[in-house]
């Protein structure tokens, strides 16, 4: 597939389903991506390749548009590693959707530290009990092993 037949397919699964402004500004946007990176030297295919399916592109595009209610998409500028800053009309989400007030909370760092001490102090005290616990019965087996090795020199 060339960057015409990608366009065409990319156009046709738009058609119907935005506005004729929304396929231009896309297609005019994708056609000057394609040119940009097929001038930085990579080859078309491979750019053609790394976006992938034209339909699917267009389906996304379709979904945002119905995200937006058919409203007037909102400028967004263009530039950088694609040459000279061009305007392209994205279709987004209602403000109400876009933001979300939350308020940020951090902890202090002394509060995490304290934390720390606890849980470490907790870990040492359950180590130290599980080792008391079962001491009485690992001092029984040293005994019983250090008799029968004794008795194991005397009987040689």
């Amino acid at each position: 597939m060339n960057r015409e037949e990608f366009l065409r397919q990319f156009r046709e699964a738009l058609e119907g389903k935005v506005s004729e402004q929304v396929i231009n500004e896309n297609a005019a946007y994708y056609r000057n991506y394609i040119n940009n990176q097929v001038n930085s030297g990579k080859s078309e295919s491979g750019v053609l390749h790394e976006l992938g399916d034209p339909r699917l592109l267009a389906k996304t595009i379709e979904e945002s548009s119905r995200f937006s209610g058919g409203r007037e998409s909102a400028q967004r500028s263009y530039s950088g590693s694609y040459g000279n800053a061009t305007d392209y009309r994205q279709e987004t989400y209602s403000n109400d959707m876009q933001r979300t007030d939350r308020k940020v909370t951090t902890i202090p760092a002394w509060v995490v530290a304290l934390v720390g001490i606890i849980i470490v102090v907790l870990v040492v005290t359950v180590v130290f009990n599980v080792f008391m616990f079962f001491l009485p019965a690992i001092l029984v087996g040293l005994v019983v092993l250090f008799v029968y090795r004794w008795i194991q020199s005397i009987l040689k």
